[in-house]
């Protein structure tokens, strides 16, 4: 399917690109269900971050209720592969003084742990992979805005990261912002897409958001942890999130929710495990919903 943003540019096949592994292919309802969602999405540029495409981490959120009723595939596509980027955006004196090493540490144990494993059964037949390079990071050293960040704000960062790096878009990657800035508004992470254009081209990412989450109560890890400070553990708790629900609603909503538009790791926000990442670090992980289980899992 090709869509095009708000200035008619085109923007890549979506059915090539963002992998339905596995899925028949798309009925027109479907077609019509995606073309409404990439007509939302060049309508939301400019938009606030919160808007209905962006998705935030339960932890702001009123406690979840304990549910058994399955979640929903809507059509849209799924990320069975994904690289990950890393983006660190501020000072490197204002973030906690663990949090990139610890970070650089949990993308890889996570890549080949149990709980990326719980999404398999979203992905169609396929089996979820993770790729971490470390060239994939970059730092920004500027002082990230201290408002409420939107989405686009998000997308403006990623492309500088382009731009400086030499890198063109890529729609199987997963762009990560981290931001030495704290929590502003309701939101303790989310994820999102944007378009990303260049003079040729017009590609739809996914973006995950992480502010520094020092001294806000509400965003906690909400569990005992081992080896990292308080704020990074709640960073990595959401990271995780945000990782395992954009790989399985890219773009949000269009793929796995249930009938309140939660996706697999919000109804599971109550029900933290920790899991260990090695070199003596332990972070509480929020589980992911499984429709084969019937209950909110980790994996193992």
């Amino acid at each position: 399917m090709i869509i095009r943003d708000s200035n008619g540019r085109t923007c890549r096949n979506l059915a090539a690109r963002w992998q339905s592994t596995g899925h028949s292919p798309w009925s027109l309802a479907h077609v019509i269900l995606a073309l409404g969602l990439a007509v939302v999405l060049a309508l939301l540029v400019g938009a606030p971050a919160l808007a209905a495409t962006d998705r935030s981490t339960v932890a702001t959120a009123p406690a979840v209720q304990v549910v058994t009723s399955p979640v929903t595939d809507h059509g849209g596509a799924v990320l069975a592969h994904v690289t990950v980027h890393t983006i660190w955006w501020g000072p490197a004196a204002a973030f906690p003084a663990d949090e990139r090493e610890a970070v650089t540490a949990a993308l890889p144990a996570l890549a080949s742990s149990a709980y990326l494993a719980t999404i398999d059964e979203y992905l169609r037949g396929a089996s979820a992979t993770v790729s971490v390079v470390a060239s994939n990071s970059w730092t920004d050293p500027s002082t990230p805005p201290t408002t409420l960040v939107t989405a686009d704000v998000i997308a403006e960062e990623v492309a500088r990261y382009l731009a400086a790096t030499g890198r063109h878009a890529d729609p199987a990657a997963v762009y990560v912002v981290l931001t030495s800035s704290a929590v502003i508004g309701p939101s303790c992470a989310w994820h999102s897409a944007r378009v990303l254009t260049t003079a040729a081209t017009a590609t739809l990412v996914p973006i995950v958001y992480l502010p520094t989450t020092t001294g806000v109560a509400r965003c906690a890890a909400g569990a005992a942890h081992e080896g990292v400070s308080d704020t990074t553990a709640s960073v990595l708790t959401s990271l995780a999130h945000e990782l395992v629900e954009t790989m399985t609603d890219p773009i949000p909503g269009a793929t796995w929710t249930d009938a309140q538009g939660a996706e697999i790791s919000d109804r599971c926000a109550d029900d933290s495990t920790l899991v260990d990442l090695g070199r003596g670090q332990r972070i509480p992980v929020q589980g992911v919903w499984s429709d084969t289980a019937g209950r909110c899992t980790v994996g193992g």
